[in-house]
């Protein structure tokens, strides 16, 4: 994997994981655009010799592909940590022992619930498609 240095290695500019003004030779030295013109001869890499290539951009956001364990991660956290958080105090009332209880409760229940909501997400998802319009 590329390392993307985060600076151009001639004026210091910051360049992110998705600049597309970031220049790199097969040694991953990195330039920014305006460098590489000005003050690079030839466009070749003053440390290594090697052409400067537009460096590949690394977008911030997960691929599509985890929407369903992202969303499976973050349905189940909220509805265990609620549905825990009250049980455990209407059990127990409130008091230290509540405060002592609830993350143990919310753990052993999230560590059921996050798969669970991975196998059954899916087939809620077709069940409702059958039921609702398409917008």
């Amino acid at each position: 994997m590329l390392e993307l240095r985060p600076n151009c290695e001639c004026c210091g500019r910051e360049l992110p994981p998705e600049s597309r003004d970031a220049l790199i030779c097969s040694f991953e030295c990195t330039w920014c655009v305006d460098c590489a013109r000005t003050k690079l001869p030839g466009g070749l890499c003053p440390n290594c010799g090697g052409e400067l290539l537009r460096r590949p951009i690394r977008p911030r956001r997960l691929p599509a592909r985890f929407t369903l364990p992202v969303t499976g991660f973050i349905l189940s956290g909220i509805m265990t940590i609620m549905i825990s958080g009250i049980s455990t105090l209407l059990a127990l009332g409130p008091g230290a022992e509540f405060l002592a209880r609830w993350p143990i409760a919310w753990l052993s229940s999230w560590v059921i619930a996050f798969p669970t909501v991975l196998v059954v997400l899916p087939i809620v998802r077709r069940i409702v498609a059958r039921i609702v319009a398409s917008p």
